[in-house]
């Protein structure tokens, strides 16, 4: 069994989706992962970009996921003098 486990160590990097899948339903493992399902269902997952004064990168990064279907961005910062400060509510 050692010497399988060697031999199969770089499986995800080799094979195409589907190959993936067969080979990890014969070795009995879970593949696709639950974050990969989620994706794979088409659902929307939500992200919240965080920097220190909210003014550049996170809400460049949130325009910039802003138009993916599958992706519901948000953007805060960290600081006291931040555009938008972080809150529970944004971690919910």
């Amino acid at each position: 069994m050692g010497n399988l486990y060697k031999s199969e160590k770089k499986w995800r990097l080799v094979y195409t989706r589907s190959e993936k899948i067969h080979r990890a339903r014969q070795l009995g493992m879970d593949y696709p992962r639950k974050g990969q399902t989620q994706m794979l269902a088409r659902e929307a997952i939500n992200v919240l970009f965080v920097c220190s004064m909210n003014r550049w990168r996170s809400p460049t990064a949130e325009k910039t996921y802003a138009k993916h279907d599958l992706v519901n961005a948000r953007s805060a910062g960290l600081g006291k003098a931040a555009a938008r400060t972080i809150s529970a509510a944004d971690l919910k």
